[in-house]
């Protein structure tokens, strides 16, 4: 059977074994036996051979049942016959066949070079328990090590991206498991025609329930809760925030009783408060009290705090945190992340404002307003971390050397990127023995 790759010889001769009809869960099992074996990866092999017009298949209720097109004795005769065509000394071709076992390396019953067991397949528990622990690692560890680092609070910018990329990468980890889970892998092929057709027959045999394993039922259900969960989050956040916002710019036009020379509206309230209504038309908001309280420079300052915020859209950097918050309410890291994230953002806002106008005015600002939070949808100058805001402008904070800033960058990218080489990498290294990429 030199024209089969090893697993299209096993598949036909299991095939040949019966002369019933099988389906790809009978060939499946009786492989199993011998070498680990991922469902798709059989599916896929007799996919091509029934495209090759070596299989011929009927459908059975909701799996297909395949049959070999010819009998051993007519396809081995077959190509022999086409061996014999193409050489040109029929004699010498003749006296070069010797029996199989005097051959150099013996074959299994299967008809192909046995390999040692497991070996170029990966189990979808495997990729499955690999990305449960890296998302349980970067949950419990990468907050420890962020919280403590002098650099996240020295260059807010890359505390944030750390910071998202962290949530990213839990968040990834935990789709990528399901659909390892509902959908092992199998080989890797560029071939875009294969690749196509093998999805689609992966996801037509998935969800024949009736041949489908129940762990990817299961797994199918996780993938598809997690999906559920983050876009429900996601759409009530952003109709939230949106009609809270619309509201409160149309009440603070009608209550604003003055304008500063920046544009800030100033409302009549007896606490001290300077905030922002992020969005389309955004709005500066000032009390009376905070106008009274602070002097010119100061008021300055907070203006420029303010106006940070709505040029560099801070609330969307927010906004991609309260979502994971609000779709895992029980997992404290995304809590955690989400607080740590706002309150860079307002070391960001104060570095601003302090190249604009000056740090120790809006330090003192900071101290006359006090800790007070700001209303819900709206980015205050002094709602976060005040204490260490204030020590932060006053010294020079700790800020990392282009090596540093380089390494925060690249330990960013693989946070995101290392749950999708997880899942990927068993399938690229099962692609050994039958891949339909041409060796060179």
């Amino acid at each position: 059977m030199g024209s089969f790759g090893e697993l299209e010889a096993a598949v036909m001769a299991r095939l040949w074994a019966d002369d019933a009809p099988q389906s790809v869960r009978t060939v499946l099992l009786a492989l199993q036996q011998d070498r680990p074996l991922a469902y798709t990866t059989v599916m896929t092999v007799m996919e091509r051979l029934f495209r090759k017009g070596l299989l011929q298949r009927t459908e059975d209720s909701k799996a297909y049942l395949y049959s070999p097109t010819l009998s051993r004795a007519d396809h081995t005769a077959q190509v022999m016959e086409q061996a014999l065509t193409e050489t040109a000394d029929r004699g010498a071709a003749f006296g070069a066949l010797r029996r199989p076992d005097q051959r150099e390396g013996s074959e299994d019953p299967a008809g192909g070079p046995r390999q040692p067991s497991g070996a170029g397949q990966a189990t979808p528990v495997t990729v499955v328990l690999a990305l449960m622990a890296y998302a349980v690692a970067v949950a419990v560890l990468t907050p420890r090590w962020l919280r403590r680092s002098a650099w996240t609070r020295g260059t807010p910018r890359l505390g944030i991206l750390a910071w998202q990329a962290s949530v990213g990468a839990v968040l990834g980890s935990l789709v990528l498991l399901a659909v390892a889970a509902a959908l092992p892998v199998g080989q890797v092929s560029f071939d875009v025609g294969h690749l196509l057709h093998a999805c689609s027959a992966v996801l037509r045999s998935r969800y024949r329930f009736g041949d489908a394993p129940r762990s990817a039922v299961v797994a199918g259900a996780v993938a598809a809760a997690v999906t559920v969960l983050l876009a429900r989050a996601f759409v009530l956040r952003a109709v939230a925030l949106v009609g809270q916002r619309s509201r409160q710019r149309c009440m603070i036009d009608v209550l604003a009783c003055d304008l500063t020379e920046d544009g800030a509206r100033v409302v009549e309230h007896h606490v001290p408060l300077a905030y922002c209504i992020p969005g389309r038309g955004g709005r500066i908001v000032l009390t009376s009290a905070a106008v009274n309280a602070l002097d010119a420079e100061q008021l300055e300052a907070v203006i420029a705090h303010e106006r940070a915020h709505l040029q560099g859209r801070h609330d969307l950097v927010l906004f991609a945190g309260e979502v994971a918050r609000a779709a895992f309410p029980w997992v404290s890291f995304f809590r955690t992340a989400g607080q740590q994230t706002a309150g860079l953002v307002e070391m960001l806002a104060d570095d601003r404002a302090a190249r604009q106008v000056g740090a120790l005015p809006l330090a003192s600002a900071l101290v006359d307003m006090g800790s007070r939070a700001a209303p819900r949808g709206a980015l205050g100058v002094s709602s976060r971390m005040t204490q260490e805001r204030v020590m932060r402008l006053v010294r020079d904070p700790y800020s990392p050397g282009p090596w540093r800033q380089a390494s925060v960058l690249i330990a960013s990218a693989g946070l995101l990127l290392a749950p999708w080489v997880i899942a990927v990498l068993p399938a690229w290294a099962a692609r050994d023995g039958f891949c339909p990429v041409p060796r060179l």
